[in-house]
């Protein structure tokens, strides 16, 4: 099992495995984006009584951000590595946060959302006259979603302006239309 925390400035990680019959190697990856990893720590396991359950606990000491996503990479001495699942620490008290939309876009538009919550948000992308030109509903839910806004083809180059209506308040961005 693996799980974590957040104590005042720190993120605590806890996590136990059973059945260490061979020197483990264990990696703490750290992401900003729940995509784009990278390694923060490690320390070799306790080894090799497969009947014993070893517990881990592992601090980030890199202070609290809005978004934060571990997971642990598992290497025995052969270099063979798996995974954990991927949790999450981060504070979606604020409702839901834009990490990344294709700028500029051809034909659709691609697009991360995090939030902390269920919910139906709406999406609706504006011309350069503030006109609303496409709308979408998108069912997100707790945590990293993606979503691909299409039809948009017959949009022509030009700036546009994409709104997203939430619970907790709007988001919009200026995007350009690339040429087809």
């Amino acid at each position: 099992s693996f799980s974590g925390i957040r104590q005042g400035s720190k993120n605590l990680l806890n996590w136990s495995v059973t059945g260490e019959e061979q020197p483990m190697q264990y990696d703490i990856e750290k992401s900003y984006d729940a995509v784009h990893f990278w390694s923060i720590g490690g320390f070799t396991g306790l080894c090799c009584d497969s009947s014993l359950i070893n517990r881990y606990q592992f601090t980030d000491e890199d202070g609290i951000h809005a978004l934060e996503f571990y997971r642990i990479r598992m290497r025995n001495e052969n270099d063979h590595f798996n995974y954990s699942k991927t949790i999450d620490l981060s504070d979606h008290a604020g409702g839901i946060e834009l990490l990344a939309i294709s700028n500029p876009f051809i034909g659709k538009i691609d697009l991360r959302l995090v939030t902390g919550k269920k919910e139906t948000v709406k999406a609706e992308l504006l011309d350069a006259m503030g006109r609303s030109i496409h709308h979408w509903e998108l069912n997100i839910n707790k945590g990293l979603n993606q979503f691909s806004l299409g039809g948009l083809a017959n949009e022509g180059a030009g700036v546009y302006v994409l709104r997203i209506n939430s619970s907790k308040g709007i988001i919009q961005r200026k995007l350009v239309s690339g040429s087809h």
